[in-house]
């Protein structure tokens, strides 16, 4: 009789010695990922709002006694510094303003070198300075730092627009709208800044010839801010248009 060989009369070294832990662990990694990805799908993070707790920003906002009137070109515009829509002071008072306002921001965006709410106020007043190429760099940093950050989107709209109107090529002014109207659609519909966004939306939609989108925001608008006086002078200028 031949002799049986000895792998034989034992079982395999990888059943033998086979483990659950490779398994349970991927099935555990695999459990977090899905949960992550959940959690992505669902959770809904907000952008930054209001004032950062700083005196030097304590004291540009002091600084603004009557506000912070910007030109828009008959676009809305707010800011947290004061979170009205103001007529524009005496061109003296607003420059005085103005300056003292932005010498405490340098400040403050030394203490806070990575808060987006700090760029986004500083961009706030070299736009209402007119010092367009300024704010947009500002607003562009707050967006980088806060993508969701709908004051800095509505203020970047606004500098783009009032940058086209400065512009005497046919085809960057159109650029300029329509890059203008992005920033403002980029606005999320649970940001306090939605119902201006969505106002300048559809006027920007209106000068760049898409006169039925623009209607249609208008009638949305007119929707969820009813009997407003913003929404019959949005729906009266764009039917005058």
């Amino acid at each position: 009789m031949t002799a049986l060989d000895p792998s034989a009369r034992r079982p395999s070294r990888s059943i033998a010695g086979w483990s659950s832990r490779p398994l349970v662990l991927f099935g555990s990694i695999m459990a977090v990922l899905a949960g992550v990805g959940v959690f992505e799908r669902f959770h809904h993070a907000r952008g930054p709002a209001g004032l950062p707790a700083d005196a030097a920003v304590d004291s540009a906002r002091a600084a603004l006694r009557d506000g912070l009137p910007v030109a828009t070109l008959g676009l809305r515009f707010i800011s947290s510094f004061d979170m009205d829509e103001h007529a524009p002071p005496s061109p003296d008072s607003a420059s005085e303003s103005l300056a003292a306002a932005a010498r405490w921001m340098v400040v403050a965006r030394r203490r806070l070198p990575f808060e987006p709410r700090a760029a986004c106020l500083s961009a706030h007043l070299d736009l209402a300075a007119d010092r367009l190429e300024e704010a947009e760099h500002f607003y562009r940093a707050a967006l980088t730092l806060a993508p969701r950050y709908g004051e800095a989107r509505l203020g970047l709209g606004v500098t783009l627009a009032r940058r086209a109107a400065t512009e005497g090529d046919e085809r960057s002014v159109r650029a300029l709208e329509l890059q203008a109207t992005a920033q403002f659609a980029a606005v999320e519909e649970d940001d306090r800044f939605y119902l201006p966004a969505l106002y300048d939306r559809a006027l920007m939609l209106a000068r760049v010839g898409r006169a039925a989108e623009a209607r249609q925001i208008a009638r949305r608008y007119a929707a969820l801010d009813p009997g407003s006086a913003w929404a019959a002078t949005l729906l009266r200028r764009l039917n005058a248009g």
